[in-house]
């Protein structure tokens, strides 16, 4: 009896052992082909990469890149140019010469129209022109009245 106790118990190592190594093929088979999806997706994220760069080569070309590259660096020395002058300060012009450069840009005051001075009254009282009041408004024509103190 004990023969045959440790003859079975031998024989479900043996099955426990066999189990387990298939169990360990099982894993190695399902990580190889996690591996291999994994592959799968790099070689057409590779081939979509492919594609747009040789979309964007039919688009645009090396020498474009380098003409527009120093177009943008041209235009960049030309505000910075414009920059560099506006940011100087007036240093040989004095307030007197800025004035008088500024009053000949504008014209001479002299060129103005001179125009005659508000009529003055009692404060907080406007003095209007005289109206005519007896006359009545021709067919069409629309008059406003004027109130009578």
């Amino acid at each position: 009896m004990l023969r045959s106790l440790v003859g079975s118990e031998m024989c479900i190592r043996d099955s426990y052992e066999s189990a387990e190594g298939q169990m360990l093929n099982l894993e190695q088979m399902i990580a190889e082909h996690e591996f291999r999806q994994i592959e799968v997706q790099v070689v057409d994220g590779t081939k979509s990469f492919n594609e747009a760069i040789q979309a964007l080569q039919k688009e645009m070309s090396v020498d474009d890149v380098e003409r527009i590259m120093d177009e943008a660096a041209d235009s960049m020395d030309y505000v910075n140019e414009i920059n560099g002058l506006l940011s100087e300060q007036l240093v040989d012009y004095d307030d007197a010469q800025v004035d008088a450069d500024l009053a000949r840009l504008m014209g001479t005051t002299e060129s103005a129209p001179v125009l005659p001075d508000a009529p003055v009254g009692e404060p907080g009282h406007v003095v209007l022109p005289d109206v005519p009041m007896n006359q009545t408004a021709a067919p069409g024509e629309h008059r406003v009245a004027a109130a009578v103190e």
